[in-house]
């Protein structure tokens, strides 16, 4: 419970907000394409590389970290 907190632009756009690291389920089942996933350290504000994700199925997302993260995830 109330491990990240989403808001989205269903199929383009999604920011997954960890207070404390962990990891969830995200439904792209209906997005279809190609998504990329960027992290910021909220703690430092620096982005990481890119990670692609492929739309159309669930795709976990994990923290990496056990602080404050967003993920950014934008369709390609």
């Amino acid at each position: 419970t109330n491990e990240a907190y989403l808001a989205c632009n269903r199929g383009k756009s999604y920011a997954l907000y960890f207070a404390k690291g962990g990891e969830v389920g995200l439904d792209l089942r209906k997005a279809r394409g190609l998504f990329l996933l960027r992290w910021i350290d909220l703690r430092t504000g620096e982005l990481t590389s890119e990670q692609s994700i492929t739309g159309e199925k669930m795709v976990t997302i994990r923290a990496p970290g056990k602080s404050h993260w967003l993920a950014v995830i934008t369709r390609r």
